[in-house]
């Protein structure tokens, strides 16, 4: 099946060039994501077990469906008056002629600077703690009772999980975005307040999550929303910030590993996040009892459409006290507990989005949920390509960001991503005017 799945990836590239002609798209990062990464699981890296057959057509569709969605084309049925058909023709013409002017837009630096700066005054309030743990029991033991360090109130937690960090992920969303194509004070401020933030919430919960989605986005800004050529010194900026976030994932991921070296154990964690999840995703499908795969207990869109109703159920659990019962509790039932894929190898949680799209409609499930994000992401893509404001780009390189952890988990299952985009449309809209004289 490696040979198959490597057919598949070089097609697919061959394809995307003929379409679009550039592989920086969102259906490259799916060509890598599913077929190269479950292609290399199924060679038996990490000693993961060998997939059936119903996992590999599960992956071929979920691909499939995507690449689907993705290229064919909709019947446009629109009605325009005549000056916006002159502005879309404009706008065809400059997209064809590729002199596209990039223009800014609002941007209420003021607002991000001020909000991230809170956000570093509660969490150094809590660093303490942390500190201590870290000190007297390693990192393994802090991330063994992170939450509980941080707050025992659900509603505190959820407070930070859906609002707080969304808006450090919006925030750096919109400067890693403006910092490549504008040059402002207001910019390293900002810059400066996020990567704290993203350092504090490494070292207060011993993760690495938001440190990685941080240098991913600056990876999507510097290739996926290229418009105009980077200076020296803005390529020095990347180069020196990514290899300072490497540089700290690595000792995290080491201290967490006691006993492995920095490379090994970088090398291994990153095998197991997007290797890993086709082989928990095959012993979901072979172990439908235990995954809970089936007719009888399908969520019919409460997965697909978490980020919404995960807040209504949140809403009822706050207001009235009933039980929570989101579907990211529900799934959490699952894939929470640990299993074996390999002789020596026990994970959890990473199951792929090809899984949780199956608990809403089964195999239709995953046709609707990975055809539907790419009709979404091509939009989102569309639009920033027409108008690369800094909204655009910033939910561009979310979105994207959305595509490519579609390997291990849907974002969208939880309200977090989906307040992330809000907090850029709330951080990138005047809605004060300031009348100037003329």
């Amino acid at each position: 099946m490696a040979f198959v799945y490597l057919i598949l990836f070089v097609g697919t590239l061959l394809l995307i060039y003929e379409k679009d002609k550039t592989l920086l798209v969102p259906p490259t990062i799916v060509a890598v994501t599913w077929t190269l990464f479950p292609g290399i699981a199924s060679v038996g890296v990490l000693d993961i077990y060998p997939f059936s057959f119903k996992t590999h057509l599960i992956i071929i569709l979920s691909f499939a469906s995507f690449m689907l969605g993705y290229y064919l084309k909709f019947p446009k049925i629109r009605i325009l008056n005549k000056k916006e058909i002159a502005r879309d023709n404009r706008k065809e013409i400059a997209h064809d002629n590729n002199s596209l002017k990039f223009e800014a837009g609002y941007v209420n630096y003021t607002l991000l600077i001020l909000v991230n700066l809170l956000i570093s005054f509660w969490l150094l309030s809590h660093l303490a703690a942390s500190i201590s743990i870290i000190q007297s029991k390693g990192y393994h033991a802090l991330r063994a009772v992170y939450q509980e360090t941080f707050s025992s109130s659900t509603i505190v937690n959820i407070i930070y999980g859906w609002f707080a960090k969304p808006f450090v992920i919006a925030s750096t969303a919109i400067v890693v975005y403006d910092i490549l194509y504008r040059k402002q004070r207001k910019q390293i401020i900002l810059l400066i307040c996020v990567i704290m933030n993203v350092l504090f919430d490494t070292f207060l919960f011993a993760a690495r999550a938001t440190l990685v989605k941080f240098l991913v986005y600056l990876f999507l800004a510097f290739l996926f929303c290229k418009r105009r050529m980077f200076t020296v010194k803005q390529i020095i900026l990347v180069l020196f910030i990514t290899i300072l976030g490497m540089m700290i994932i690595s000792y995290v991921t080491s201290e967490r590993s006691k006993g492995v070296s920095n490379l090994s154990s970088t090398v291994n964690t990153f095998s197991i996040y997007y290797f890993a999840p086709f082989g928990l995703l095959n012993y979901y499908v072979v172990n439908p009892g235990f995954s809970n795969l089936g007719f009888a207990n399908l969520l019919f869109g409460k997965n697909t459409f978490g980020f919404a109703f995960n807040i209504f159920a949140s809403v009822l659990y706050v207001l009235f006290n009933l039980n929570y019962i989101g579907s990211d509790y529900i799934n959490n039932q699952v894939i929470q507990q640990f299993v074996y894929i390999g002789p020596h190898l026990r994970v959890n949680a990473e199951c792929t989005a090809a899984y949780i799209f199956m608990r809403d409609f089964s195999y239709l499930g995953i046709v609707i949920g990975f055809a539907g994000m790419a009709v979404f992401c091509k939009s989102i893509r569309n639009r920033f390509i027409q108008n690369p404001t800094i909204r655009n780009g910033a939910i561009y390189i979310i979105v994207l960001y959305v595509v490519f952890r579609l390997v291990s988990n849907y974002d969208f299952l939880s309200p977090a991503t989906f307040f992330s985009i809000i907090f850029v449309l709330i951080s990138t809209k005047q809605f004060f005017k300031v009348k100037t004289r003329e």
